[in-house]
């Protein structure tokens, strides 16, 4: 089983819930691809996988336009 340190993770990204989309996001695309690549990882899971490739800097969440609040 792995664990992730939340704390670590959180200093990739801002917030708990933008880390789940990241790693949700992730996972998808490569469960999508069925691991059709040469990936280094010690993790066979995509999920853990895709917070692994969040903790080395990897995988970064795009930000769209953000809307003023009024």
């Amino acid at each position: 089983m792995s664990t992730f340190k939340l704390e670590k993770l959180l200093d990739k990204v801002d917030n708990k819930y933008m880390l789940s989309v990241l790693a949700a996001k992730r996972a998808r695309v490569l469960n999508d691809r069925s691991f059709d690549f040469d990936t280094k990882s010690t993790f066979h899971k995509a999920t853990s996988i895709a917070l692994e490739e969040t903790l080395d800097g990897k995988v970064r969440l795009k930000e769209e336009g953000k809307k003023k609040a009024k």
